[in-house]
């Protein structure tokens, strides 16, 4: 296998146009494979909060969903209520 930086670098450069060559991270012969069991640890993690807790936004709250651009899109910070279940 050879390695060849310059077209790694080009790759991952932060600019709108290469942000599909960062997004293919799941696909591919390069694919992480430990990714299905984080899939299913996240699943079962966010069933457990709703079987155990009611999740809303604040009484009167508009959500945002414009995310905040980085290595990846993250949402922007937000505040979130959570009442356990009965």
């Amino acid at each position: 296998m050879n390695f060849h930086q310059n077209i790694l670098l080009n790759n991952f450069l932060i600019d709108m146009q290469y942000l599909d060559n960062v997004a293919n991270i799941f696909l591919g012969k390069r694919s992480c494979p430990g990714e299905p069991f984080a899939r299913s640890e996240v699943f079962m993690y966010l069933v457990c909060i709703m079987q155990k807790f009611h999740v809303s936004l604040p009484e009167g709250a508009v959500p945002d969903f414009e995310g905040v651009l980085g290595l990846s899109l993250a949402p922007k910070p937000f505040e979130i209520c959570i009442k356990k279940r009965r």
